[in-house]
């Protein structure tokens, strides 16, 4: 008996939550539910979208809406793989005018497919009459960037570290990668204080996107005369640092970053590239050059450390 008045106890609060989706009731007057606009197109490379749906109308109570996804055209535009919906229920409470269909797609390919698409169709409606029931998603191509993003680029970095120098300018230069044969990778050579570090650069196709790699085992420039004789000649590996006040000193200290490899993205135009690098953020950080002796082992001390990186041609 006891476990008995336990579950019912449970099951009380529970009994209330069910209810609490029905205290606004349907409204009743005259509404019209649908989506703003019958047909939109849409970039392949877009991964986000939301796709209005209007109330217009007597509406002063609850109105729902059932949103399913139909009539998929193409390749690469898979219905809850590349194409998401997260959500098919819509609820409009009274005086909500406007609620968004949300799409998450990754249907963006290397090679040009035109003609693909995918609609989306209020099915039912409850508390209004169904107004533009469907709306069509066209899939606009996009030429494959990586070929285009090959050549020199212009280097642009906040210098954290010196003051006198709050911004430098370097040559950049980004090459196909030897070892890549499926397009996804870059040679890049970037030259600081006349040295030249070179290192590898990930090209992403979905979602798109670039990764300066960084490797704390992987050397970008070797064989450099620091004028430190205990070092030798050292080398420089890339790493993330930032700053931040220490709570035991109050002074700005610079802190090892959890960052890891530098993403970032090309403008419509492939004139710039702007990468994510922020000095003062621990989850990013600033690009930082690492020095270690010719032991290989840390000296603690850093060559450059960027942030707000561009590149721009």
């Amino acid at each position: 008996m006891k476990y008995i008045k336990y579950l019912a106890m449970f099951l009380l609060p529970l009994s209330f939550m069910a209810c609490s989706d029905d205290e606004e009731s349907i409204n009743g007057g005259n509404a019209t539910v649908g989506f703003a606009s019958d047909q939109i197109t849409v970039k392949e490379t877009d991964n986000a979208l939301l796709i209005p749906v209007n109330i217009t109308g007597d509406h002063t109570g609850l109105i729902n809406a059932r949103v399913e996804l139909q009539d998929v055209q193409g390749n690469s535009v898979t219905p809850d793989e590349t194409i998401i919906m997260t959500s098919g229920n819509l609820r409009f409470p009274a005086g909500v005018e406007t609620v968004d269909v949300e799409i998450y797609a990754t249907c963006n390919t290397r090679v040009m497919e035109p003609g693909r698409s995918y609609a989306l169709v209020i099915t039912d409606a409850q508390g209004a009459t169904i107004g533009t029931s469907r709306c069509q998603v066209n899939i606009e191509e996009v030429p494959d960037p990586y070929e285009q993003l090959l050549g020199s680029w212009t280097f642009v970095g906040s210098n954290i570290l010196y003051a006198s120098r709050p911004q430098e300018t370097m040559a950049f230069t980004l090459a196909q990668h030897p070892e890549d044969t499926d397009l996804t990778r870059y040679t890049c050579t970037l030259t600081v204080q006349g040295a030249p570090l070179t290192f590898d650069m990930n090209y992403i196709v979905n979602p798109a996107g670039l990764e300066i790699v960084v490797d704390p085992n992987v050397d970008v420039a070797s064989d450099l005369d620091f004028g430190m004789p205990e070092w030798g000649l050292a080398s420089v590996r890339f790493g993330r640092i930032y700053l931040a006040e220490d709570p035991a000193t109050g002074k700005t200290v610079m802190y090892q970053g959890e960052g890891g490899n530098v993403t970032g993205s090309w403008s419509d135009d492939l004139k710039t590239l702007l990468f994510s690098t922020t000095y003062d953020d621990p989850e990013t950080g600033a690009l930082a050059g690492l020095i270690y002796n010719e032991d290989g082992e840390s000296t603690g001390s850093l060559m450059f450390a960027y942030s707000d990186i561009v590149l721009i041609r």
